[in-house]
């Protein structure tokens, strides 16, 4: 699950940069980089809450979205065995 590329999609589709979100969050650029690039694998769920609230969505929007991707961090899933 990758939660930065799906808060990325969603900024995108709003027009929306990094910059906005840790201007509406209050986060500092430093931390929002994180979670954006994808290098916090598990933000909080606090964190997460006001991204979403900054995006104008529900955070189990922007969770089912993060499902869909396979963050680096994870594992790839292993076929089973013929």
């Amino acid at each position: 699950m990758d939660i930065g590329r799906a808060i990325r999609e969603i900024a995108t589709e709003r027009g929306m940069k990094q910059a906005d979100i840790c201007r509406l969050t209050g986060m500092s650029d430093a931390h929002m980089s994180q979670i954006w690039n994808s290098k916090k694998y598990n933000p909080s769920a606090s964190a997460l809450f006001r991204i979403s609230v900054a995006l104008g969505v529900d955070a189990n929007t922007v969770m089912s979205l993060a499902e869909r991707y396979q963050h680096p961090k994870d594992k790839p899933q292993q076929s089973p065995p013929k």
